[in-house]
């Protein structure tokens, strides 16, 4: 996957382009669009099922087209290790939220090893005029 803007990813297969849009609704909830361009050979393997949306996982909202039941489950595979980019990002910023609810949570300088996320942070502010 490619980051193309902030909050705006790009990731690209032999049979599709998809762009996922992250959409921040407060410091602990998003929403991320994903938009798929496929080859119709691709969608055809997909099938034609569709999920009813009581069957989707409480993160994830809404689901418009094919999607297979499967890659929804995980079938008992920790998400770092479910070789599912969607998966581990779902759990890397799950956690992360979890940890700004903790009363222990401050925040605080960035490291030394931050430097290149200031970095782009700064190139970001540059580049947006401010309100």
């Amino acid at each position: 996957a490619y980051i193309l803007f902030p909050n705006l990813a790009l990731f690209e297969t032999a049979t599709s382009w998809s762009t996922f849009f992250v959409i921040p609704v407060s410091a602990d909830l998003s929403i991320v669009e994903v938009r798929v361009l496929a080859m119709p050979e691709a969608l055809e393997r997909l099938g034609n099922s569709r999920i009813d949306p009581t069957d989707l996982p409480e993160h994830i909202l809404s689901v418009e087209g094919p999607i297979l039941f499967d890659r929804l489950d995980g079938e008992g595979v920790h998400p770092l290790e479910s070789e599912d980019v969607m998966r581990e990002d779902i759990y890397a910023c799950e956690a992360v939220q979890k940890g700004m609810n903790s009363p222990l949570f401050e925040v605080g300088p960035m490291s030394k090893y931050e430097s290149a996320l200031s970095f782009f942070q700064q190139q970001v502010l540059d580049y947006v005029p401010a309100e």
